[in-house]
């Protein structure tokens, strides 16, 4: 498979024992082209891609609970949170809640140094079963984040029912704040909203002082982007904090 990311990712899928990914990446290079979910209820639907999400995903969950079970025996980083993004694939498997409540006592971690990301396409599947998996892990003591609030269809109908922790601010938001009156008002109608529902918010993206001054005076101070860092190696990272 050779370099670069896909590599990568075959070396790491087999070793966890996936054999049937060489096959699925192939078929992915030859038709790069595929929706990686059905917009068209009449449209001849495509597993090849869930097939891969799913078990990518569940090594994603597992090195996770692996750093943080590391970093939770250093003084340097055991007050650390990882956050890592889920798909709405990996979310609606029956036994998500259980998996991930398994993955917390094996691991022995502290389950509110993990956040889960999730994407408002959640809010247009099974309403009903994603705000109760939501509560389920809100009470193991998992953290949740909506990611890119208002790029989706979120309904606030929905959204005040969800035990969400954070919104994060989408960054297309953010890109032309400095000129945009409307982008403007957006970020400052989200923080605002996250304020009502007692939920915080951060913002991504952030990479100007103009854009990070304008979000501290609006009430968010939580960021993330390159003008932060950059993503690093873990090992890079760890020395960054003894700096």
């Amino acid at each position: 498979m050779g370099g670069g990311f896909w590599g990568d990712v075959w070396r790491r899928a087999r070793a966890a024992g996936f054999a049937v990914i060489n096959s699925l990446i192939h078929s992915l290079f030859d038709r790069p082209q595929r929706l990686y979910h059905r917009s068209d209820p009449n449209q001849e639907f495509d597993l090849t891609p869930i097939i891969l999400i799913l078990p990518i995903g569940n090594w994603v969950l597992e090195t996770a609970c692996k750093t943080l079970r590391s970093w939770q025996r250093t003084e340097l980083t055991c007050n650390l949170t990882l956050s890592i993004n889920v798909s709405a694939s990996q979310f609606l498997q029956s036994n998500f809640v259980s998996h991930i409540e398994a993955l917390v006592r094996d691991y022995g971690i502290c389950a509110d140094r993990l956040k889960l990301e999730l994407t408002e396409s959640l809010l247009l599947m099974d309403v009903e079963d994603t705000i109760k998996k939501i509560g389920a892990l809100n009470t193991i003591g998992i953290r949740l984040e909506l990611d890119d609030f208002g790029t989706g269809y979120s309904s606030l109908q929905y959204l005040k029912r969800l035990p969400l922790d954070q919104i994060k601010i989408d960054q297309s938001f953010l890109r032309d704040i400095e000129t945009d009156a409307d982008d403007r008002a957006i970020v400052t109608t989200i923080i605002n909203m996250s304020k009502s529902l007692n939920v915080g918010v951060i913002a991504e993206g952030v990479e100007t002082n103009v854009q990070r001054q304008f979000l501290i005076d609006h009430g968010c101070k939580h960021f993330q982007g390159y003008m932060f860092g950059k993503p690093v190696p873990e090992e890079q990272f760890i020395e960054t904090l003894k700096d």
